[in-house]
């Protein structure tokens, strides 16, 4: 093919320079219609899309030009391609050239006339704002495979256009509907989305500014409720709260985070039940919760926020009550600071103070506190036993499972194991598989005798002998 397109690109040359003076009739203004056709037809789809899409969408004007641009070449060039054959009939009927160089001059005036509109796209991809990147050169691949889509179909239509003349019309019909049903689509789809949208609306807000666990109101929702208030008389007294779990993160790794969020809602319930309808209650993340109490100082809230701090707490697990307990910081507005953003902050620093005398209880803000960074009030258990000597570990006491969850380089070491994992394979995460299988029953008899004792710093020493992985016994205590 190649080699004909080279033999007869004389007549090729001629047809395309044919083609582009018949339409555009030798005057600029011709090839001027060109370029505000497709801005005009533009013009229109934005006044009646902008209102729909125009606002959810950055740069929408330049996307909407670049698909109009696409459809009016596929459009022209197929329209153009379908003629093609029965236009030049009196010159492959006398002369043998190849059928197909018609068509191919056709689309290359379509090409001609997109890369005409093209500068004009470019010119707006630079008023809209849009930086030129090496990816503009991708460009040229859609526009590769739209050339070709472009002559299979115009070969198809050229053919059946000799044969049947309806097919022009029919066509024309096809594209105007194609292009109207899409636009009918994209109208339908928006309605139903904005239908759907408008009677869920107050489903979607609260579900944006509530916390799915516990119903209360997350930080953006806690933050848009104190605004409102606010607004409406800024001398207003607030008492602003902070609270956490105390050892949170211990109760989610003995009990399970089922436990733990069991822990979380009943926090929540309190909360809720126990200040009065004019509070902002929120649950920031993790087992930390913010209150705001309305029109209230702290003198009044005092009592109140220490009975509720010192209130007992229990979590249910495997069929018993275990306690657990909360710490609590709270300052006043306009008393302890000047901006009521600045209240949650105060109250955090007064609850950094409870954590560093003992955690469960409360304490107000002072001036003494002082805005400055924070250190870490816990500390990784690796870095702390690498300073504490012999070998220990830490395990879960239940009679029926036990549970190994720490064990120390020392008697990883000590036990003849790898790391960690290898001691856990080892012991089936059990403490009693460490004990000499004869001496497993009176051993765990003495440590539970102890345990139930309930004694205060008077517990035994039980002695055992150690099995380690290659069944070398050690005597311990």
């Amino acid at each position: 093919m190649v080699q004909r397109l080279k033999k007869y690109q004389f007549l090729f040359e001629e047809l395309v320079k044919r083609d582009f003076k018949k339409k555009y009739k030798g005057t600029m203004l011709g090839m001027a219609w060109s370029l505000l056709s497709p801005l005009l037809t533009l013009l229109v789809m934005r006044i009646v899309f902008t209102q729909f899409f125009g606002a959810m969408m950055e740069h929408y004007t330049t996307y909407l030009f670049c698909g109009n641009l696409i459809f009016a070449c596929f459009s022209e060039a197929t329209g153009l391609g379908m003629t093609s054959l029965l236009e030049n009939a009196d010159i492959f009927s006398k002369i043998n050239v190849p059928k197909y160089l018609f068509l191919f001059s056709k689309n290359i005036q379509s090409l001609i006339n997109l890369g005409l509109t093209l500068i004009i796209f470019f010119l707006f991809c630079i008023l809209d704002g849009i930086t030129f990147t090496w990816k503009f050169i991708l460009l040229l691949y859609p526009v590769v495979c739209l050339i070709l889509f472009n002559i299979g179909v115009g070969l198809i239509l050229s053919a059946l256009f000799v044969f049947f003349r309806d097919v022009q019309y029919l066509w024309n019909v096809f594209t105007q509907l194609f292009l109207g049903i899409c636009v009918i689509l994209l109208l339908t789809g928006l309605t139903v989305v904005i239908l759907v949208i408008e009677r869920h609306r107050d489903t979607l807000k609260k579900m944006a500014i509530t916390d799915p666990l516990t119903g209360l109101l997350n930080r953006k929702g806690f933050d848009e409720q104190l605004k409102k208030v606010m607004q409406g008389d800024l001398h207003i007294h607030c008492v602003g709260i902070q609270m956490d779990i105390d050892d949170f993160k211990f109760i989610n790794d003995m009990y399970g985070h089922v436990v733990g969020d069991a822990a979380l809602k009943s926090l929540a319930q309190d909360m809720q039940s126990y200040f009065n309808d004019n509070s902002i209650i929120c649950r920031n993340g993790g087992d930390e919760f913010s209150a705001i109490l309305v029109d209230t100082t702290e003198e009044e809230a005092r009592k109140k926020i220490e009975q509720f701090t010192l209130q007992s707490r229990h979590i249910t697990y495997n069929g018993g009550e275990h306690p657990f307990y909360i710490s609590l910081g709270y300052a006043e507005y306009p008393k302890d600071c000047e901006d009521v953003s600045e209240l949650i902050r105060c109250a955090d620093m007064a609850l950094y103070a409870v954590k560093l005398h003992g955690k469960n209880n409360c304490s107000p803000y002072r001036g003494a506190y002082k805005m400055q960074h924070r250190s870490q009030l816990g500390f990784a258990l690796q870095d702390v036993s690498k300073n504490l000597p012999g070998a220990f570990l830490i395990y879960i006491a239940d009679p029926e499972n036990d549970n190994i969850l720490f064990a120390n380089r020392e008697l990883i070491e000590f036990a003849g194991c790898r790391d960690f994992d290898d001691f856990l394979d080892y012991t089936d995460h059990r403490f009693r598989n460490l004990i000499h299988p004869d001496e497993r029953d009176s051993v765990e008899t003495s440590i539970w005798k102890q345990i139930y004792a309930k004694t205060s710093g008077n517990n035994d020493y039980v002695r055992f002998h150690f099995a380690k992985k290659r069944w070398n016994i050690s005597s311990c205590s």
